[in-house]
């Protein structure tokens, strides 16, 4: 089976380095743990520099698919990284995730850029109160994979570009699984890309040139279920989460739109909390499991994909007083540049600061 693999992968390989846009980027990280909150057992801060790796393979969009082109040719991929935390409380890490990267100045091949990698990773040591009581700060395997890069592109030569960058990467299972405070770290990157072929000018397919955008000014709904743990439940039972959103939205671009609305959030886990401790009454403990906020964000749109990204603040009583950050993932079944109405499903990690709050799975309409 694992020859099969291989045999796969190096097939693979072999056949998207032969076509146009497609690229490889093998790389290293130095770096050390950031620790964000006083009450972590283990001396992150003092520990010996985290080392790592990763291979990206990028792909150069240039126009093959309309939305592309009115993008203005984004690129993507995925991330393959390793990362050794320096400590055996928390072992190392193999994340793997989906990319795109934002060019902020370009002048031929030499670029400023922002990338961005959201997916999942498998976390070798969590914390546990009998094998592993020091470990507070990752509660499972399984965890999102958070990394955010800014670099700059080096090209040696056509087919060979230096990347130095400076990294910072999160991993964390959404309050799934307590504990749940969540590993960062903050790392030099140098990674070699390899460009088998480097995309002319006129390579890039121009946009249409009769594209009209379907509406410009939209609304939508959707509802999310999500699950975690009481907070310090170690192994506890998993409570439900309910959300319901609703938002207008306005297209300023082709695959570019500004998104604002309401989100209520029921947590029947902190309504269970309250009951257990008999200090409130039923109704008591319904209304502190009840959240009220609202958000402004922003859509990216590649095909029938929509990248989200959302910042908001509670108008009922705050749990935190910082703001809260949401990021999705969207598919919608009808691209949005071509329907005015369409359904979609989307994955979304809602966070205060660096710390997540849940992740949730959600269903609705943009119309």
């Amino acid at each position: 089976m694992r020859q099969l693999l291989l045999f796969i992968l190096l097939l693979w390989a072999s056949i998207s380095w032969s076509q146009q846009g497609h690229s490889w980027e093998m790389g290293l990280h130095y770096g050390g743990l950031v620790k964000h909150r006083e009450y972590i057992n283990i001396p992150v801060d003092r520990l010996p520099p985290t080392l790592g790796g990763e291979i990206n393979w990028l792909y150069q969009s240039h126009g093959k698919k309309d939305w592309s082109a009115l993008a203005a040719y984004p690129e993507f991929g995925l991330i393959l990284s390793f990362q050794d935390f320096a400590d055996a409380r928390l072992g190392w890490g193999i994340g793997l995730m989906p990319q795109l990267k934002f060019p902020f100045w370009r002048s031929g091949d030499w670029e400023i850029y922002a990338r961005l990698g959201l997916g999942i990773a498998y976390v070798s040591n969590y914390g546990n109160s009998f094998r592993n009581p020091d470990n507070n700060i990752i509660g499972s395997h399984w965890n999102n994979n958070t990394a955010v890069r800014l670099g700059f592109q080096w090209p040696l030569t056509s087919r060979l570009l230096l990347q130095p960058s400076f990294s910072f990467t999160h991993y964390s299972n959404g309050a799934s699984q307590f504990p749940n405070l969540g590993i960062n770290a903050a790392s030099f990157h140098l990674g070699l890309r390899y460009r088998p072929y480097a995309l002319q000018s006129q390579d890039y397919r121009p946009a249409p040139a009769d594209y009209q955008v379907p509406k410009r000014w939209g609304v939508g709904a959707d509802f999310g279920l999500g699950m975690t743990e009481v907070r310090r439940t170690e192994r506890g039972p998993k409570f439900a989460l309910y959300s319901a959103t609703v938002y207008g939205s306005y297209r300023y671009a082709a695959t570019k739109s500004l998104r604002f609305g309401l989100l209520g959030e029921y947590h029947s886990g902190v309504e269970a909390f309250w009951l257990s401790n008999l200090t409130l009454t039923a109704q008591e403990a319904r209304q502190k499991a009840q959240r009220l906020l609202f958000w402004a964000g922003h859509e990216w749109i590649m095909g029938n994909v929509g990248l989200g990204l959302q910042v908001g603040y509670y108008i009922t009583e705050p749990v935190v007083r910082l703001p809260y950050t949401r990021a999705s993932i969207a598919y919608y079944p009808f691209s949005p540049l071509k329907h005015k109405h369409t359904p979609y499903l989307a994955v979304r990690i809602k966070a205060h600061g660096i710390t997540a709050d849940f992740f949730d799975l959600a269903i609705g309409l943009d119309f």
